[in-house]
């Protein structure tokens, strides 16, 4: 009998650790064409099949998305590329974890939820909240990925921000505003681009990427039973589907 391989395992298993859905380019391919490119040929050019975007619930790897955001902003010289997609992005590409988030009483207990569940979105993103050092009255909002450094994937950091800080908005029904985005390389557009997709001063070049709050919107409660909440858990067919309640289901168990 042919015994297992434990080295295929492990590459398998980094493999899957470094997924996301494809929801994550939702926009994707109307912005690349808006700004000249032809989104077949970037896609292919990183190795993804067009076809993988028609269903946001595809997961497709995690460098790909990265390789592909980076390579479309340098041939289009759209260096607010991430920024941009940002702007047409919200809590919904997220698949199932605003499902997850919807009864939380307030901010904090949203963080922490999307934070168990977002492995559901991708194995390969992390968030987090943090004291801010030396201010007792603030937090950092912290966006970090497993298998790259932030600095090494600017467009995506841009886009993660970007979606991040409407989510907030949403959330807290524009009550939750940002004191001071992070971000972890140096300025790449106009500071208009960045006042414009992410509502709040940048500091460039910093430690990490995050989006600093006051520490009181934290106890926040959220609203309940507006149509933007209504909304974002509203199943696509893909997401009805019994395989995906059955995958959420069990991810849900694990934690």
């Amino acid at each position: 009998m042919r015994k297992p391989s434990h080295g295929r395992g492990r590459r398998v298993a980094r493999e899957v650790s470094t997924l996301i859905r494809a929801g994550a380019l939702a926009g994707y391919e109307d912005l690349a064409a808006s700004l000249g490119l032809d989104p077949v040929v970037q896609l292919l050019r990183v190795g993804l099949s067009p076809a993988s975007l028609r269903d946001p619930e595809v997961m497709i790897p995690c460098p790909a998305m990265i390789k592909l955001l980076e390579n479309s902003a340098a041939e289009a010289s759209c260096r607010d590329l991430g920024l941009q997609l940002s702007r047409g992005q919200g809590i919904d590409i997220l698949g199932p974890v605003p499902v997850a988030i919807e009864r939380a009483a307030n901010l904090q207990e949203a963080v922490d939820i999307a934070s168990r569940h977002l492995l559901v979105h991708s194995p390969a993103i992390r968030l987090s909240c943090g004291p801010c050092p030396g201010r007792s009255d603030l937090v950092d909002l912290c966006f970090a990925t497993d298998f790259v450094e932030v600095r090494a994937c600017t467009q995506a950091v841009e886009l993660a921000l970007g979606v991040i800080v409407e989510c907030l908005r949403l959330l807290g029904q524009g009550q939750i505003q940002p004191v001071l985005i992070l971000l972890p390389h140096a300025r790449l557009a106009l500071r208009m681009a960045y006042a414009q997709a992410l509502g709040a001063a940048c500091a460039f070049e910093h430690a990490k990427a995050a989006v600093r709050l006051k520490a009181v919107d934290l106890s926040r409660p959220l609203v309940r039973g507006n149509a933007v909440m209504q909304s974002w858990h509203k199943p696509t067919p893909t997401q009805r589907s019994p395989h995906r309640i059955r995958h959420f289901a069990a991810a849900c168990c694990s934690w």
